[in-house]
C-alpha cells in the first residue's frame, strides 16, 4: 500500500510542520505545493525535513483556487491524499485508511470521502454545521475527475465508485479552521468572490434561496445547543452565507456605484435629477426575492441575543413563518 500526500500551502510557516509531522512515516511520498509563499514556509520545510519532503514551487493562487490535476502530475503514486496546513492527522486515522487497502477496495473505488472534525474559533460544537464534514481528499489520480469548482475539485463518473470512510470521532482528521474573526471574514469573502465569479449565476433568486436555506440549516442542527461557543458557530455560519448573499446581489445588479454617486453629486451641486432608473431595473428582483430575508434573519438573531434566549431554536422559531 503506497500513496502520495499533497499539501498546497501559502504563507503557512507557523503551522505547516505540525501537519507534516502527522504525515511522516505514514505516506510513501510527501509533496508540498508552495504557492509562492512570501514568509518562511519553504525554509521551515527544508530545514526540518530535508529530502523527506519534496517542495514544488508554483505561482500564487488564492485560497481554494488549485489546479490539482497539475499538482498530481508530480506524484509518483496513483493514490493521492490531499491535506491543508490547517489540519492534523491523528495516529488512529491511519488504521482506518490502511483497512481500505487491506479490504481491496482500491480496485473498485476511485474516490474516498474523508471525515474531518471541525474546530472553528478554537472550539468544536457538536450539532453545528461545522461539526463533521466529509471531503473527497483521497483518490486515484488516474480514475478521478478533476474540476476547478470551489470545494468540488474531485468527483467520479459512477457514484458506486465513491467510498465513505467510516471513522470514530477520535479517528477523524482535525480541521483547525478560522482561529479568529478577522481571518474568518477574509476567508469567507475570498470563497464567496471565487465561487460567484467562477459560476454563472443565471438565476439569482434560486441562489439566494439556497443561501437562506443554508442559514436555516443551522437552526435545525443546533436546535438544543446553548452557550457562547454554539452562538459563535451559529453567527459565523449565518455571516458566511450572508456574504454570499451580498456577492450574488452585487454580481447580479451589475451597476457601477461610482456612476450613481456621480449622478447624485451632480444633482446636489447643480439641481440635476439623479439617474436612478437603470439601477432600479437591475436590482428589482431583490424586491420579490428571499434575499431580503437575510436582513430580517440577522435582525431576529440579534434581537434574540439581546433578550438572552436560552437556545438557538428560540432565536429562529419565528423566522420560518416570516419567510
Amino acid at each position: 500500500m503506497v500513496f502520495t500526500a499533497i499539501v498546497p500551502v501559502y504563507n503557512e510557516e507557523a503551522r505547516v510542520a505540525c501537519l507534516i509531522d502527522s504525515l511522516v512515516g505514514h505516506c510513501d511520498e510527501i509533496i508540498v505545493i508552495n504557492k509562492s509563499s512570501t514568509d518562511g514556509t519553504k525554509r521551515v520545510i527544508q530545514e526540518k525535513y530535508g529530502s523527506t519532503v519534496k517542495v514544488v514551487d508554483r505561482p500564487y493562487t488564492p485560497k481554494g483556487v488549485d489546479d490539482f490535476s497539475s499538482y498530481c502530475s508530480v506524484a509518483k503514486n496513483d493514490w493521492v491524499f490531499v491535506c491543508v496546513a490547517s489540519e492534523v492527522v491523528p495516529v488512529q486515522f491511519w488504521t482506518r485508511l490502511y483497512e481500505f487497502f487491506r479490504r481491496g477496495l482500491d480496485a473498485s473505488k476511485d474516490l474516498v470521502m474523508i471525515p474531518r472534525s471541525y474546530y472553528c474559533f478554537g472550539v468544536h460544537v457538536p450539532g453545528s454545521p461545522w461539526d463533521t464534514s466529509y471531503f473527497p481528499f483521497f483518490f486515484n489520480k488516474n480514475r478521478v475527475l478533476f474540476s476547478d469548482k470551489l470545494h468540488e475539485h474531485f468527483s467520479v463518473s459512477d457514484e458506486h465508485r465513491r467510498h465513505y470512510l467510516d471513522c470514530d470521532r477520535q479517528e477523524m482528521i482535525l480541521h483547525l479552521t478560522h482561529p479568529n474573526v478577522d481571518g474568518f471574514i477574509a476567508s469567507s469573502l475570498n470563497y464567496a468572490t471565487i465561487d460567484c465569479e467562477n459560476s454563472k449565476i443565471v438565476d439569482p433568486e434560486t441562489h439566494l434561496k439556497t443561501c437562506i436555506n443554508n442559514i436555516l440549516e443551522a437552526e435545525n442542527r443546533m436546535s438544543r445547543t446553548t452557550g457562547i461557543d454554539a452562538l459563535m458557530h451559529f453567527a459565523a455560519w449565518s455571516v458566511y452565507w450572508n456574504i454570499y448573499v451580498l456577492k450574488i446581489c452585487e454580481n447580479s445588479s451589475s451597476f457601477d456605484a461610482s456612476e450613481v454617486y456621480k449622478s447624485l453629486q451632480n444633482w446636489a451641486t447643480h439641481a440635476e435629477q439623479p439617474h436612478r432608473s437603470s439601477v432600479g431595473k437591475k436590482v428589482r428582483f431583490l424586491r420579490r426575492s428571499p434575499g431580503l430575508s437575510a436582513v430580517m434573519f440577522l435582525r431576529f438573531v440579534y434581537r434574540g441575543i439581546s433578550r438572552k434566549s436560552g437556545s438557538i431554536r428560540k432565536l429562529t422559531k419565528s423566522i420560518r413563518a416570516a419567510l
